[in-house]
């Protein structure tokens, strides 16, 4: 067997993750990361150029989020408008049997920012948008799902 110059990353347990060649370059399968197109899927209600400004009081009916059936994670990018706006976005997966949404952990949005989570492949995918603060606040947020 002979020795070459690339890298081999390793997990705790000793197993290989990934193997890098002479140059560096990551391997085909984590390179070419596929997405789902991005949707805009929270703004206000009088259209897509108009930002959310009132806090969601209820949950949704299941069916009301995006599907994300094909992907295992989720980027979610945050617009806010307003002045020191923030906002707490709870995410919401349907359950298995897609009768009622499960809660993730909340996310506290200060100023425009991106995030990823995982999404396991829900049917049905919502973002609540609480307990906003500042002067005007107002928020847009867009969903891409992804798998690497």
């Amino acid at each position: 067997m002979a020795v070459g110059t690339g890298v081999v990353i390793l997990d705790k347990d000793g197993g290989k993750v990934v193997e890098l060649n002479a140059s560096g370059d990551l391997p085909v399968f984590i390179s070419n990361i596929s997405k789902s197109p991005v949707v805009l899927h929270r703004h206000g209600t009088a259209g897509t150029d108009y930002f959310l400004n009132a806090n969601d009081t209820t949950s949704p009916n299941v069916t009301s989020g995006i599907n994300l059936s094909a992907w295992g994670s989720a980027k979610i990018d945050c617009l806010v408008s307003g002045d020191i706006p923030t906002w707490d976005l709870v995410p919401l997966m349907s359950s298995p049997d897609n009768s009622n949404y499960v809660s993730g952990d909340t996310r506290t949005v200060i100023g425009n920012q991106t995030f990823t989570m995982e999404v396991a492949g829900c049917d049905d995918f919502y973002v609540l948008c609480r307990n906003k603060t500042g002067t005007n606040p107002g928020i847009k947020v867009y969903v891409q799902g992804y798998n690497i």
